[in-house]
């Protein structure tokens, strides 16, 4: 993991960067040491986020690359960018009943303040979401409270 300072509207951020590799639960729990000091649901939802979009990587455009977080305290957001090897966009289906996979995307929507992608230069695309703590009234992290 690599870090960095910039500032957004005069107020602090942190990048933090993930290389690509490794499991699931292994993303999972740097996310987890990377945000922790959100409030446990906003944390949550930014895991289950990242989970979601390196699992489409994975199934639907070859593999995933770096991994970017951006934390901002004032709105209190966390911003995800995952690369991958696909141009195509990613597609939000409504999954049947019976159906077994499908949902990731409805949860990434369900729990992202915004989420889309872009083109990446040269080739693929970088696909984003952002999670805040003003998208539900769930635990209010401490920075925000």
């Amino acid at each position: 993991m690599t870090q960095g300072s910039i500032s957004t509207r005069g107020a602090p951020s942190r990048w933090l960067v993930l290389e690509p590799g490794g499991s699931l639960g292994q993303a999972r729990e740097w996310v987890r040491k990377a945000v922790g000091d959100l409030g446990a649901d906003h944390c949550l939802a930014v895991q289950l986020v990242v989970t979601e979009l390196l699992t489409n990587a994975h199934d639907h455009a070859g593999g995933a690359g770096t991994l970017r977080l951006r934390v901002e305290a004032d709105p209190c957001s966390v911003y995800v960018e995952l690369d991958d090897r696909s141009a195509d966009a990613p597609i939000l289906r409504q999954a049947k009943p019976e159906a077994l996979r499908g949902r990731g995307l409805m949860m990434v929507d369900q729990l992202s303040a915004a989420w889309g992608s872009r083109p990446r230069a040269g080739m693929g695309k970088t696909v984003w979401a952002q999670i805040s703590c003003e998208t539900y009234e769930w635990e209010p992290c401490a920075e925000a409270a």
